[in-house]
């Protein structure tokens, strides 16, 4: 899994976000910079905690510059672990194949699972994953420069 991304996470409901995200996307390419680096950004303009999630720390540094108020290895058991069943809202923006498992068990009671990056493989998330905590899983193709350009 690639370490170019980020996902985001903010103690607000998702209706705050979406007309800012998806009226900025345009500007950004993906990766660094990206629409993940929005999602902090936007998180923190609006005084949430923000927390950038990663396969690696590599990109530890440049998160906190954005705004993360926190970072999660995605492929570091004991950091996930640190983070189960305690966010509202991850934005999944990674554009490959992944797992997704990790993001689910992060996720808290009623919280919402966004993917916003294409990846080609299926997802495999159990019902058992998402059902007892009452939690989401939905996304979006908006924003990509196709679907979004003006005319």
């Amino acid at each position: 899994m690639p370490s170019y991304f980020f996902s985001s996470h903010c103690e607000t409901k998702p209706q705050y976000l979406y007309p800012i995200t998806v009226r900025n996307v345009l500007s950004f390419p993906p990766g660094i910079g990206g629409l993940g680096t929005m999602g902090i950004k936007f998180a923190a303009a609006l005084g949430h905690e923000s927390i950038a999630i990663s396969s690696s720390d590599r990109k530890k540094t440049l998160a906190k510059e954005k705004g993360a108020t926190g970072y999660v290895v995605s492929t570091d058991p004991a950091s996930v672990e640190k983070h189960l069943n305690s966010f509202d809202l991850i934005l999944d923006t990674i554009p490959v194949d992944h797992d997704a498992k990790p993001y689910i068990s992060m996720l808290g009671t009623k919280g919402v699972l966004v993917f916003l990056g294409v990846a080609q493989a299926p997802y495999q998330i159990g019902a058992m994953d998402v059902l007892y905590k009452r939690k989401v899983v939905t996304g979006s193709l908006i924003g990509g420069n196709r679907e979004g350009k003006r005319e």
